[in-house]
């Protein structure tokens, strides 16, 4: 059992030095040899976009985990993975309750890449990923981040929110000690990445900006989001 206390808030949060990283890699980096079960794999409604052209993450994960495990609401795109990819690793489920779609104490990982953000309620995703992860276990997540200066730059000037639709929330470092608090994790590693999209012209341009505007102040917080890594712990 891992020997170190849930992360306390502390207020006000004083934002240190941390990477920019490529997702992906940092995703691939942390999974290997281990056992993961991953939320919402399918990335619906784009499964068949990125599946065919192996950029689908849960691919890339098969060729790196002991163990790995989906969970996802949606029916059809976990069938069209079955079909078309013979993917056949993914159980349909709410990954608000993990622990009833999967043994209890049985992942080394938890990952959930782009997904608490559509939640109904993220404390019970919280929860229940704490029940299947083994003591000592790791919880990953990647979500939008509140500061990122894309948004603030779009609202400052050209007032428009420039969002997901199906968001319900941003995040800041902030409310994520207040999760790993209330949930028994310690945050052990946290990262800034960029949205690459690379055949959008537009957002080539406006990472380049950005980088710039990151170099200049020092300050990856204002990075489009957020990698975090959390750590189980038993209060």
């Amino acid at each position: 059992m891992t020997s170190l206390r849930p992360t306390e808030p502390i207020n006000p949060l004083r934002l240190g030095d941390i990477p920019l990283v490529e997702k992906t890699a940092w995703v691939l980096g942390k999974v290997t040899g281990k056992k993961v079960l991953h939320a919402g794999p399918t990335d619906s409604p784009t499964t068949a976009e990125k599946a065919n052209s192996n950029q689908l993450l849960h691919q890339h994960l098969q060729e790196r985990c002991l163990q790995l495990v989906g969970v996802d609401l949606a029916r059809e795109a976990i069938e069209f993975l079955r079909v078309n990819h013979g993917i056949t690793d993914i159980l349909e489920g709410n990954v608000e309750e993990l622990d009833t779609v999967v043994p209890a104490g049985h992942f080394d990982l938890v990952l959930a890449g782009d997904v608490i953000e559509h939640l109904n309620n993220i404390g019970r995703f919280f929860q229940s990923a704490h029940r299947v992860l083994k003591p000592g276990g790791e919880l990953l997540v990647t979500v939008p981040n509140a500061f990122a200066v894309k948004r603030m730059l779009g609202a400052m000037f050209l007032r428009q929110e420039r969002n997901h639709p199906d968001h319900m929330v941003y995040f800041s470092l902030m409310n994520l000690q207040q999760a790993a608090w209330r949930f028994d994790y310690a945050i052990t590693e946290v990262a800034g990445f960029m949205f690459e999209s690379p055949d959008d012209k537009t957002n080539q341009r406006a990472n380049r900006a950005v980088r710039i505007i990151l170099s200049l102040t020092g300050n990856n917080y204002l990075a489009d989001e957020l990698a975090v890594a959390m750590v189980k712990c038993t209060r």
